[in-house]
């Protein structure tokens, strides 16, 4: 008589393996990157300029400061509550001949784990303070998809990156501000979102100056209204998950063990 009292572990294990790869996730597409630049004799071009430079693919957290002809820094922090980046730029001139230029972006990646249809809602604050010939802007979009390919800049990594290989267009917020002291713009950006799916938040912050001073160290920061049914990319999993690898060996391994009992 022929025993299978093994077949219940190898139909457990090819589910296990099922569920752990259908919730893998996104894996990849996000980052932090930052850069400082300082320039002089900046009148008709920058014949005298410094630059520095931070992250990249798979980064959470970068900082950049280059202060040769003026001062410069950026930051960008994904780490912190709810895995939102946070961005910081400095930029300072004393003189018209000057241009300098502190740049942050960050992408970070969301997975929908709830199991109707929703609309998320982003609030955007961008804070600072500008004085003299200074900007600061904030430019934050959203991709849905699982597939964006990670690119350092908004406007290409947005558009070209983004948008024209397929992904959904979630929205778009752009802020400024162009003189005040502690000065908060507000935006927000609506989407929907089905049961499955992800998508990206991509943000830059740029403070620009020539003979003025763009301070927004208090941040371009955002918040979900309500997060409780996202896992960001860069968030701990519940648990250890296996290698696929690893699985597929427990499955050789198994049925191995049931063809001996099933002779």
């Amino acid at each position: 008589m022929k025993k299978y009292k093994l077949l219940p572990a190898l139909t457990g294990a090819l589910l296990t393996l099922t569920s752990l790869t259908s919730q893998a996730g996104i894996i990849s597409g996000w980052g932090a990157n930052t850069w400082t630049r300082t320039g002089d004799d900046c009148m008709n071009r920058c014949d005298l300029i410094e630059y520095d430079r931070d992250g990249g693919h798979l980064s959470t957290y970068s900082r950049a400061e280059e202060n040769t002809y003026g001062e410069t820094r950026a930051l960008v922090d994904i780490t912190g509550a709810g895995y939102l980046p946070t961005l910081k730029v400095y930029a300072k001139a004393s003189t018209p001949d000057l241009y300098n230029t502190a740049t942050a972006f960050a992408s970070q990646g969301f997975d929908y784990l709830g199991s109707t249809s929703t609309t998320i809602s982003l609030d955007i604050n961008l804070h600072g303070s500008v004085t003299g010939n200074a900007r600061l802007s904030s430019a934050v979009g959203v991709l849905i998809g699982d597939h964006w390919g990670y690119y350092a800049g908004f406007a290409t990594g947005f558009g070209e990156a983004g948008l024209l290989s397929g992904m959904g267009n979630g929205g778009e917020n752009y802020l400024s501000i162009l003189s005040g002291t502690n000065v908060n713009k507000q935006g927000n950006i609506s989407f929907n979102i089905n049961p499955g799916e992800s998508f990206y938040i991509l943000s830059e912050m740029r403070a620009s100056a020539t003979n003025g001073i763009a301070d927004s160290w208090n941040t371009l920061t955002m918040n979900f209204a309500d997060a409780s049914k996202l896992r960001a990319a860069t968030a701990p999993k519940n648990g250890t998950i296996p290698e696929p690898s690893v699985l597929l060996l427990m499955l050789l391994g198994l049925g191995f063990v049931y063809r001996k009992q099933a002779r």
